[in-house]
């Protein structure tokens, strides 16, 4: 088939062409250019999608109905189900809701898929939104003498996954898709590559690509059920002594423990900022557990699996997703398991509301008085204690914004009574903190405007180093009246270059010395200038700026003119 000249129309090249096991839109798409006699990138995507570069994203295409037209149907049952199965979408559509899937699956089947990315929150994930063509060149040999050509494998293409389950071995990236080379062209493994053996991988990228794998495959045709996510990764927390008396999560530990158990993995590109960071792992795990919001990434979600639970297997034997039995072999699962403190919550409310004493209902369920006065205060009753002069005065001095140390200090009680007060009183609680607010938007106003007429020739940067936490503030809550109240005399900040250009053109000459001396190639770099510009992303990004960089601009034209030459005497 590899040697097949096909037809001309993509009506009748579906009738030669067929799916090869596991693999992509693009790679169907991308053997059929190859087949139809290296015409122009744009003529194929024309021909298939309608579009001269809408079809050509190797992740998340567009303009699936016009491929279904043009194919008449042949390669898939509808648009959803080619999104599922051959393209790196499907991967994320069960951890969205509905509304924002059917958004999702609706732009990928017209021409409007460019902000899928960002919709689905992949650009301020942390993980990082690009999906580099992978490859095994195992796989890719055995291909070339079973079907003529090496082609790109879905699994492979799933983020989280830098192995091949089948030879065990390291994945390498065509980079000609990356800084806009090649960046709506059509092509294929390479067929050779430079290094002759396969590079081998660890054992944690091994099972962390395994468990990626499976989830995908389990996931498929269902959605998430993030309330039973949380009540099952909370029983297994617990049973783990990963939480207190109350059953509150020790969040800290279990960040801690799992940072350092998963360190292993923090060379795997998606993980590398997470996993350096304690700080950025302890708000991955928080996200992953918070109930008042889900974290609806795939792989904060599948990292976290991985620590707590091992395999997907074992995962999946604790899970129940939309009400459908979720065993894997012989292992059934577990009934639902209830949230326990919100259960308590709810008992408690009751009791009190039927008349009982917040202090027996606290003693029968294990918790303290001043738990259950809060839980019944949120429920709109009042059990306050105290006199009511004093109760009263409280109230005045929290209602005008004070602190409630300061409010202490004068009503001479301890912080921790003026505390249990705030909460124990039904909307006391919010007004205090818009009171708090308007407290401090009127200090910060004032002591902003009085910061000017004492420095009427400062700019901003000057004001905001004499007076941080005001500016801060004042950036952060008024945003506008900041912008309103310009200084009389703002420093002019233009021409003002801060960029240390020398540490820019050493960093980059560096660079430039090692691509020289190595003189790797890059596959559909047509030059010498587009494969050093795809192996050195800084060079693309100053580029522009070279007359600034003398080092490096002198090193790359001396490349570029000794490759011209080189090019001459060959031919």
């Amino acid at each position: 088939m590899g040697q097949t000249i096909l037809p001309t129309s993509a009506a009748q090249r579906c009738e030669v062409l067929t799916w090869l096991p596991d693999e992509t839109l693009y790679s169907l798409c991308a053997r059929d250019h190859a087949f139809s006699g290296r015409h122009p990138s744009a003529k194929t995507s024309q021909r298939i999608f309608g579009h001269p570069y809408h079809g050509s994203r190797h992740d998340i295409p567009a303009n699936l109905t016009a491929f279904q037209r043009n194919t008449l149907g042949k390669f898939s049952e509808s648009e959803e189900r080619l999104c599922r199965d051959r393209t790196v979408l499907g991967f994320y559509l069960p951890w969205q809701p509905p509304g924002r899937e059917s958004e999702a699956l609706h732009a990928i089947c017209s021409g409007a898929s460019g902000r899928i990315k960002s919709s689905l929150g992949l650009l301020s994930s942390r993980f990082g939104a690009d999906h580099p063509l992978k490859f095994c060149y195992a796989c890719g040999q055995e291909e070339l003498a079973q079907y003529g050509t090496p082609y790109w494998h879905r699994e492979h293409q799933l983020p989280g996954i830098w192995c091949c389950s089948t030879h065990l071995c390291m994945l390498q990236v065509a980079h000609v898709k990356a800084n806009g080379i090649g960046r709506f062209m059509w092509i294929l493994p390479p067929r050779a590559v430079k290094c002759s053996a396969a590079v081998t991988v660890s054992t944690a990228w091994l099972t962390f690509s395994r468990l990626v794998a499976e989830a995908e495959h389990f996931l498929r045709d269902r959605r998430v059920d993030y309330g039973q996510l949380r009540r099952v990764y909370g029983a297994e927390l617990i049973k783990h002594g990963y939480a207190n008396a109350n059953s509150d999560i020790k969040v800290h530990a279990a960040a801690r423990d799992c940072l350092f158990t998963m360190h292993l993995l923090q060379n795997l590109p998606e993980f590398r900022q997470i996993l350096s960071c304690e700080q950025e792992f302890e708000y991955l795990v928080r996200a992953v557990l918070r109930e008042d919001r889900e974290s609806r990434h795939p792989l904060r979600h599948l990292l976290f699996i991985a620590w707590l639970f091992g395999t997907w297997s074992r995962f999946v034997s604790r899970l129940s997703i939309d009400g459908l039995s979720c065993s894997v072999g012989d292992v059934q699962t577990d009934p639902p398991l209830r949230n326990s403190r919100l259960h308590d919550r709810a008992e408690a409310v009751e009791r009190v509301r039927q008349g009982g004493s917040a202090r027996r209902v606290a003693a029968d369920l294990g918790y303290s008085t001043e738990t259950v006065i809060r839980w019944a205060a949120r429920a709109g009753m009042c059990l306050s204690r105290g006199p009511d002069a004093v109760r009263r005065e409280l109230a005045e001095r929290l209602l005008e914004g004070a602190r409630a140390v300061d409010v202490a200090r004068a009503a001479g009680v301890p912080v921790q009574t003026v505390v249990r007060f705030i909460h124990a009183q039904v909307g006391l609680r919010e007004k205090w903190i818009a009171a708090c607010s308007e407290r401090r938007s009127r200090e910060a106003h004032g002591k902003w405007e009085s910061l000017l007429e004492q420095c009427p020739n400062l700019g901003y940067s000057e004001l905001r180093r004499r007076e941080p936490a005001v500016y801060a503030w004042l950036y952060r809550n008024d945003r506008i009246w900041l912008q309103a109240c310009q200084p009389k005399c703002a420093m002019n900040q233009r021409g003002v270059d801060r960029v240390s250009w020398a540490e820019r053109d050493s960093l980059l000459a560096s660079e430039l010395r090692a691509a020289i001396a190595a003189r790797v190639g890059v596959q559909g770099a047509r030059t010498a200038r587009q494969a050093l510009l795809s192996q050195l992303p800084n060079l693309r990004r100053w580029e522009r700026k070279l007359h600034k960089l003398p080092v490096s601009q002198d090193l790359f034209r001396e490349y570029l003119r000794s490759e011209t030459t080189m090019t001459r005497k060959h031919k």
